[in-house]
């Protein structure tokens, strides 16, 4: 049976998030409107459908085959 987590554990779990999130913005100098960007958004809402297990994209997958496919 799927445990139902309290509305108090649902928040602290954002919070943790949250702070890993802002801990990545500050730590490579990002600017604080990065979080009103549709695409930053968008990213997190992909990010948040997939489902545990995502493997964050290599830097060679970054450099190499997503700019040459846009």
């Amino acid at each position: 049976m799927k445990k139902i987590n309290t509305m108090n554990e649902v928040l602290k779990d954002r919070e943790l998030v949250t702070q890993d999130i802002f801990k990545c913005i500050y730590g490579n100098i990002s600017p604080f409107n990065l979080v009103r960007s549709s695409l930053f958004i968008k990213m997190l809402k992909s990010v948040g459908e997939y489902l545990t297990g995502l493997k964050p994209p290599t830097y060679h997958e970054e450099r190499a085959s997503y700019l040459k496919e846009t």
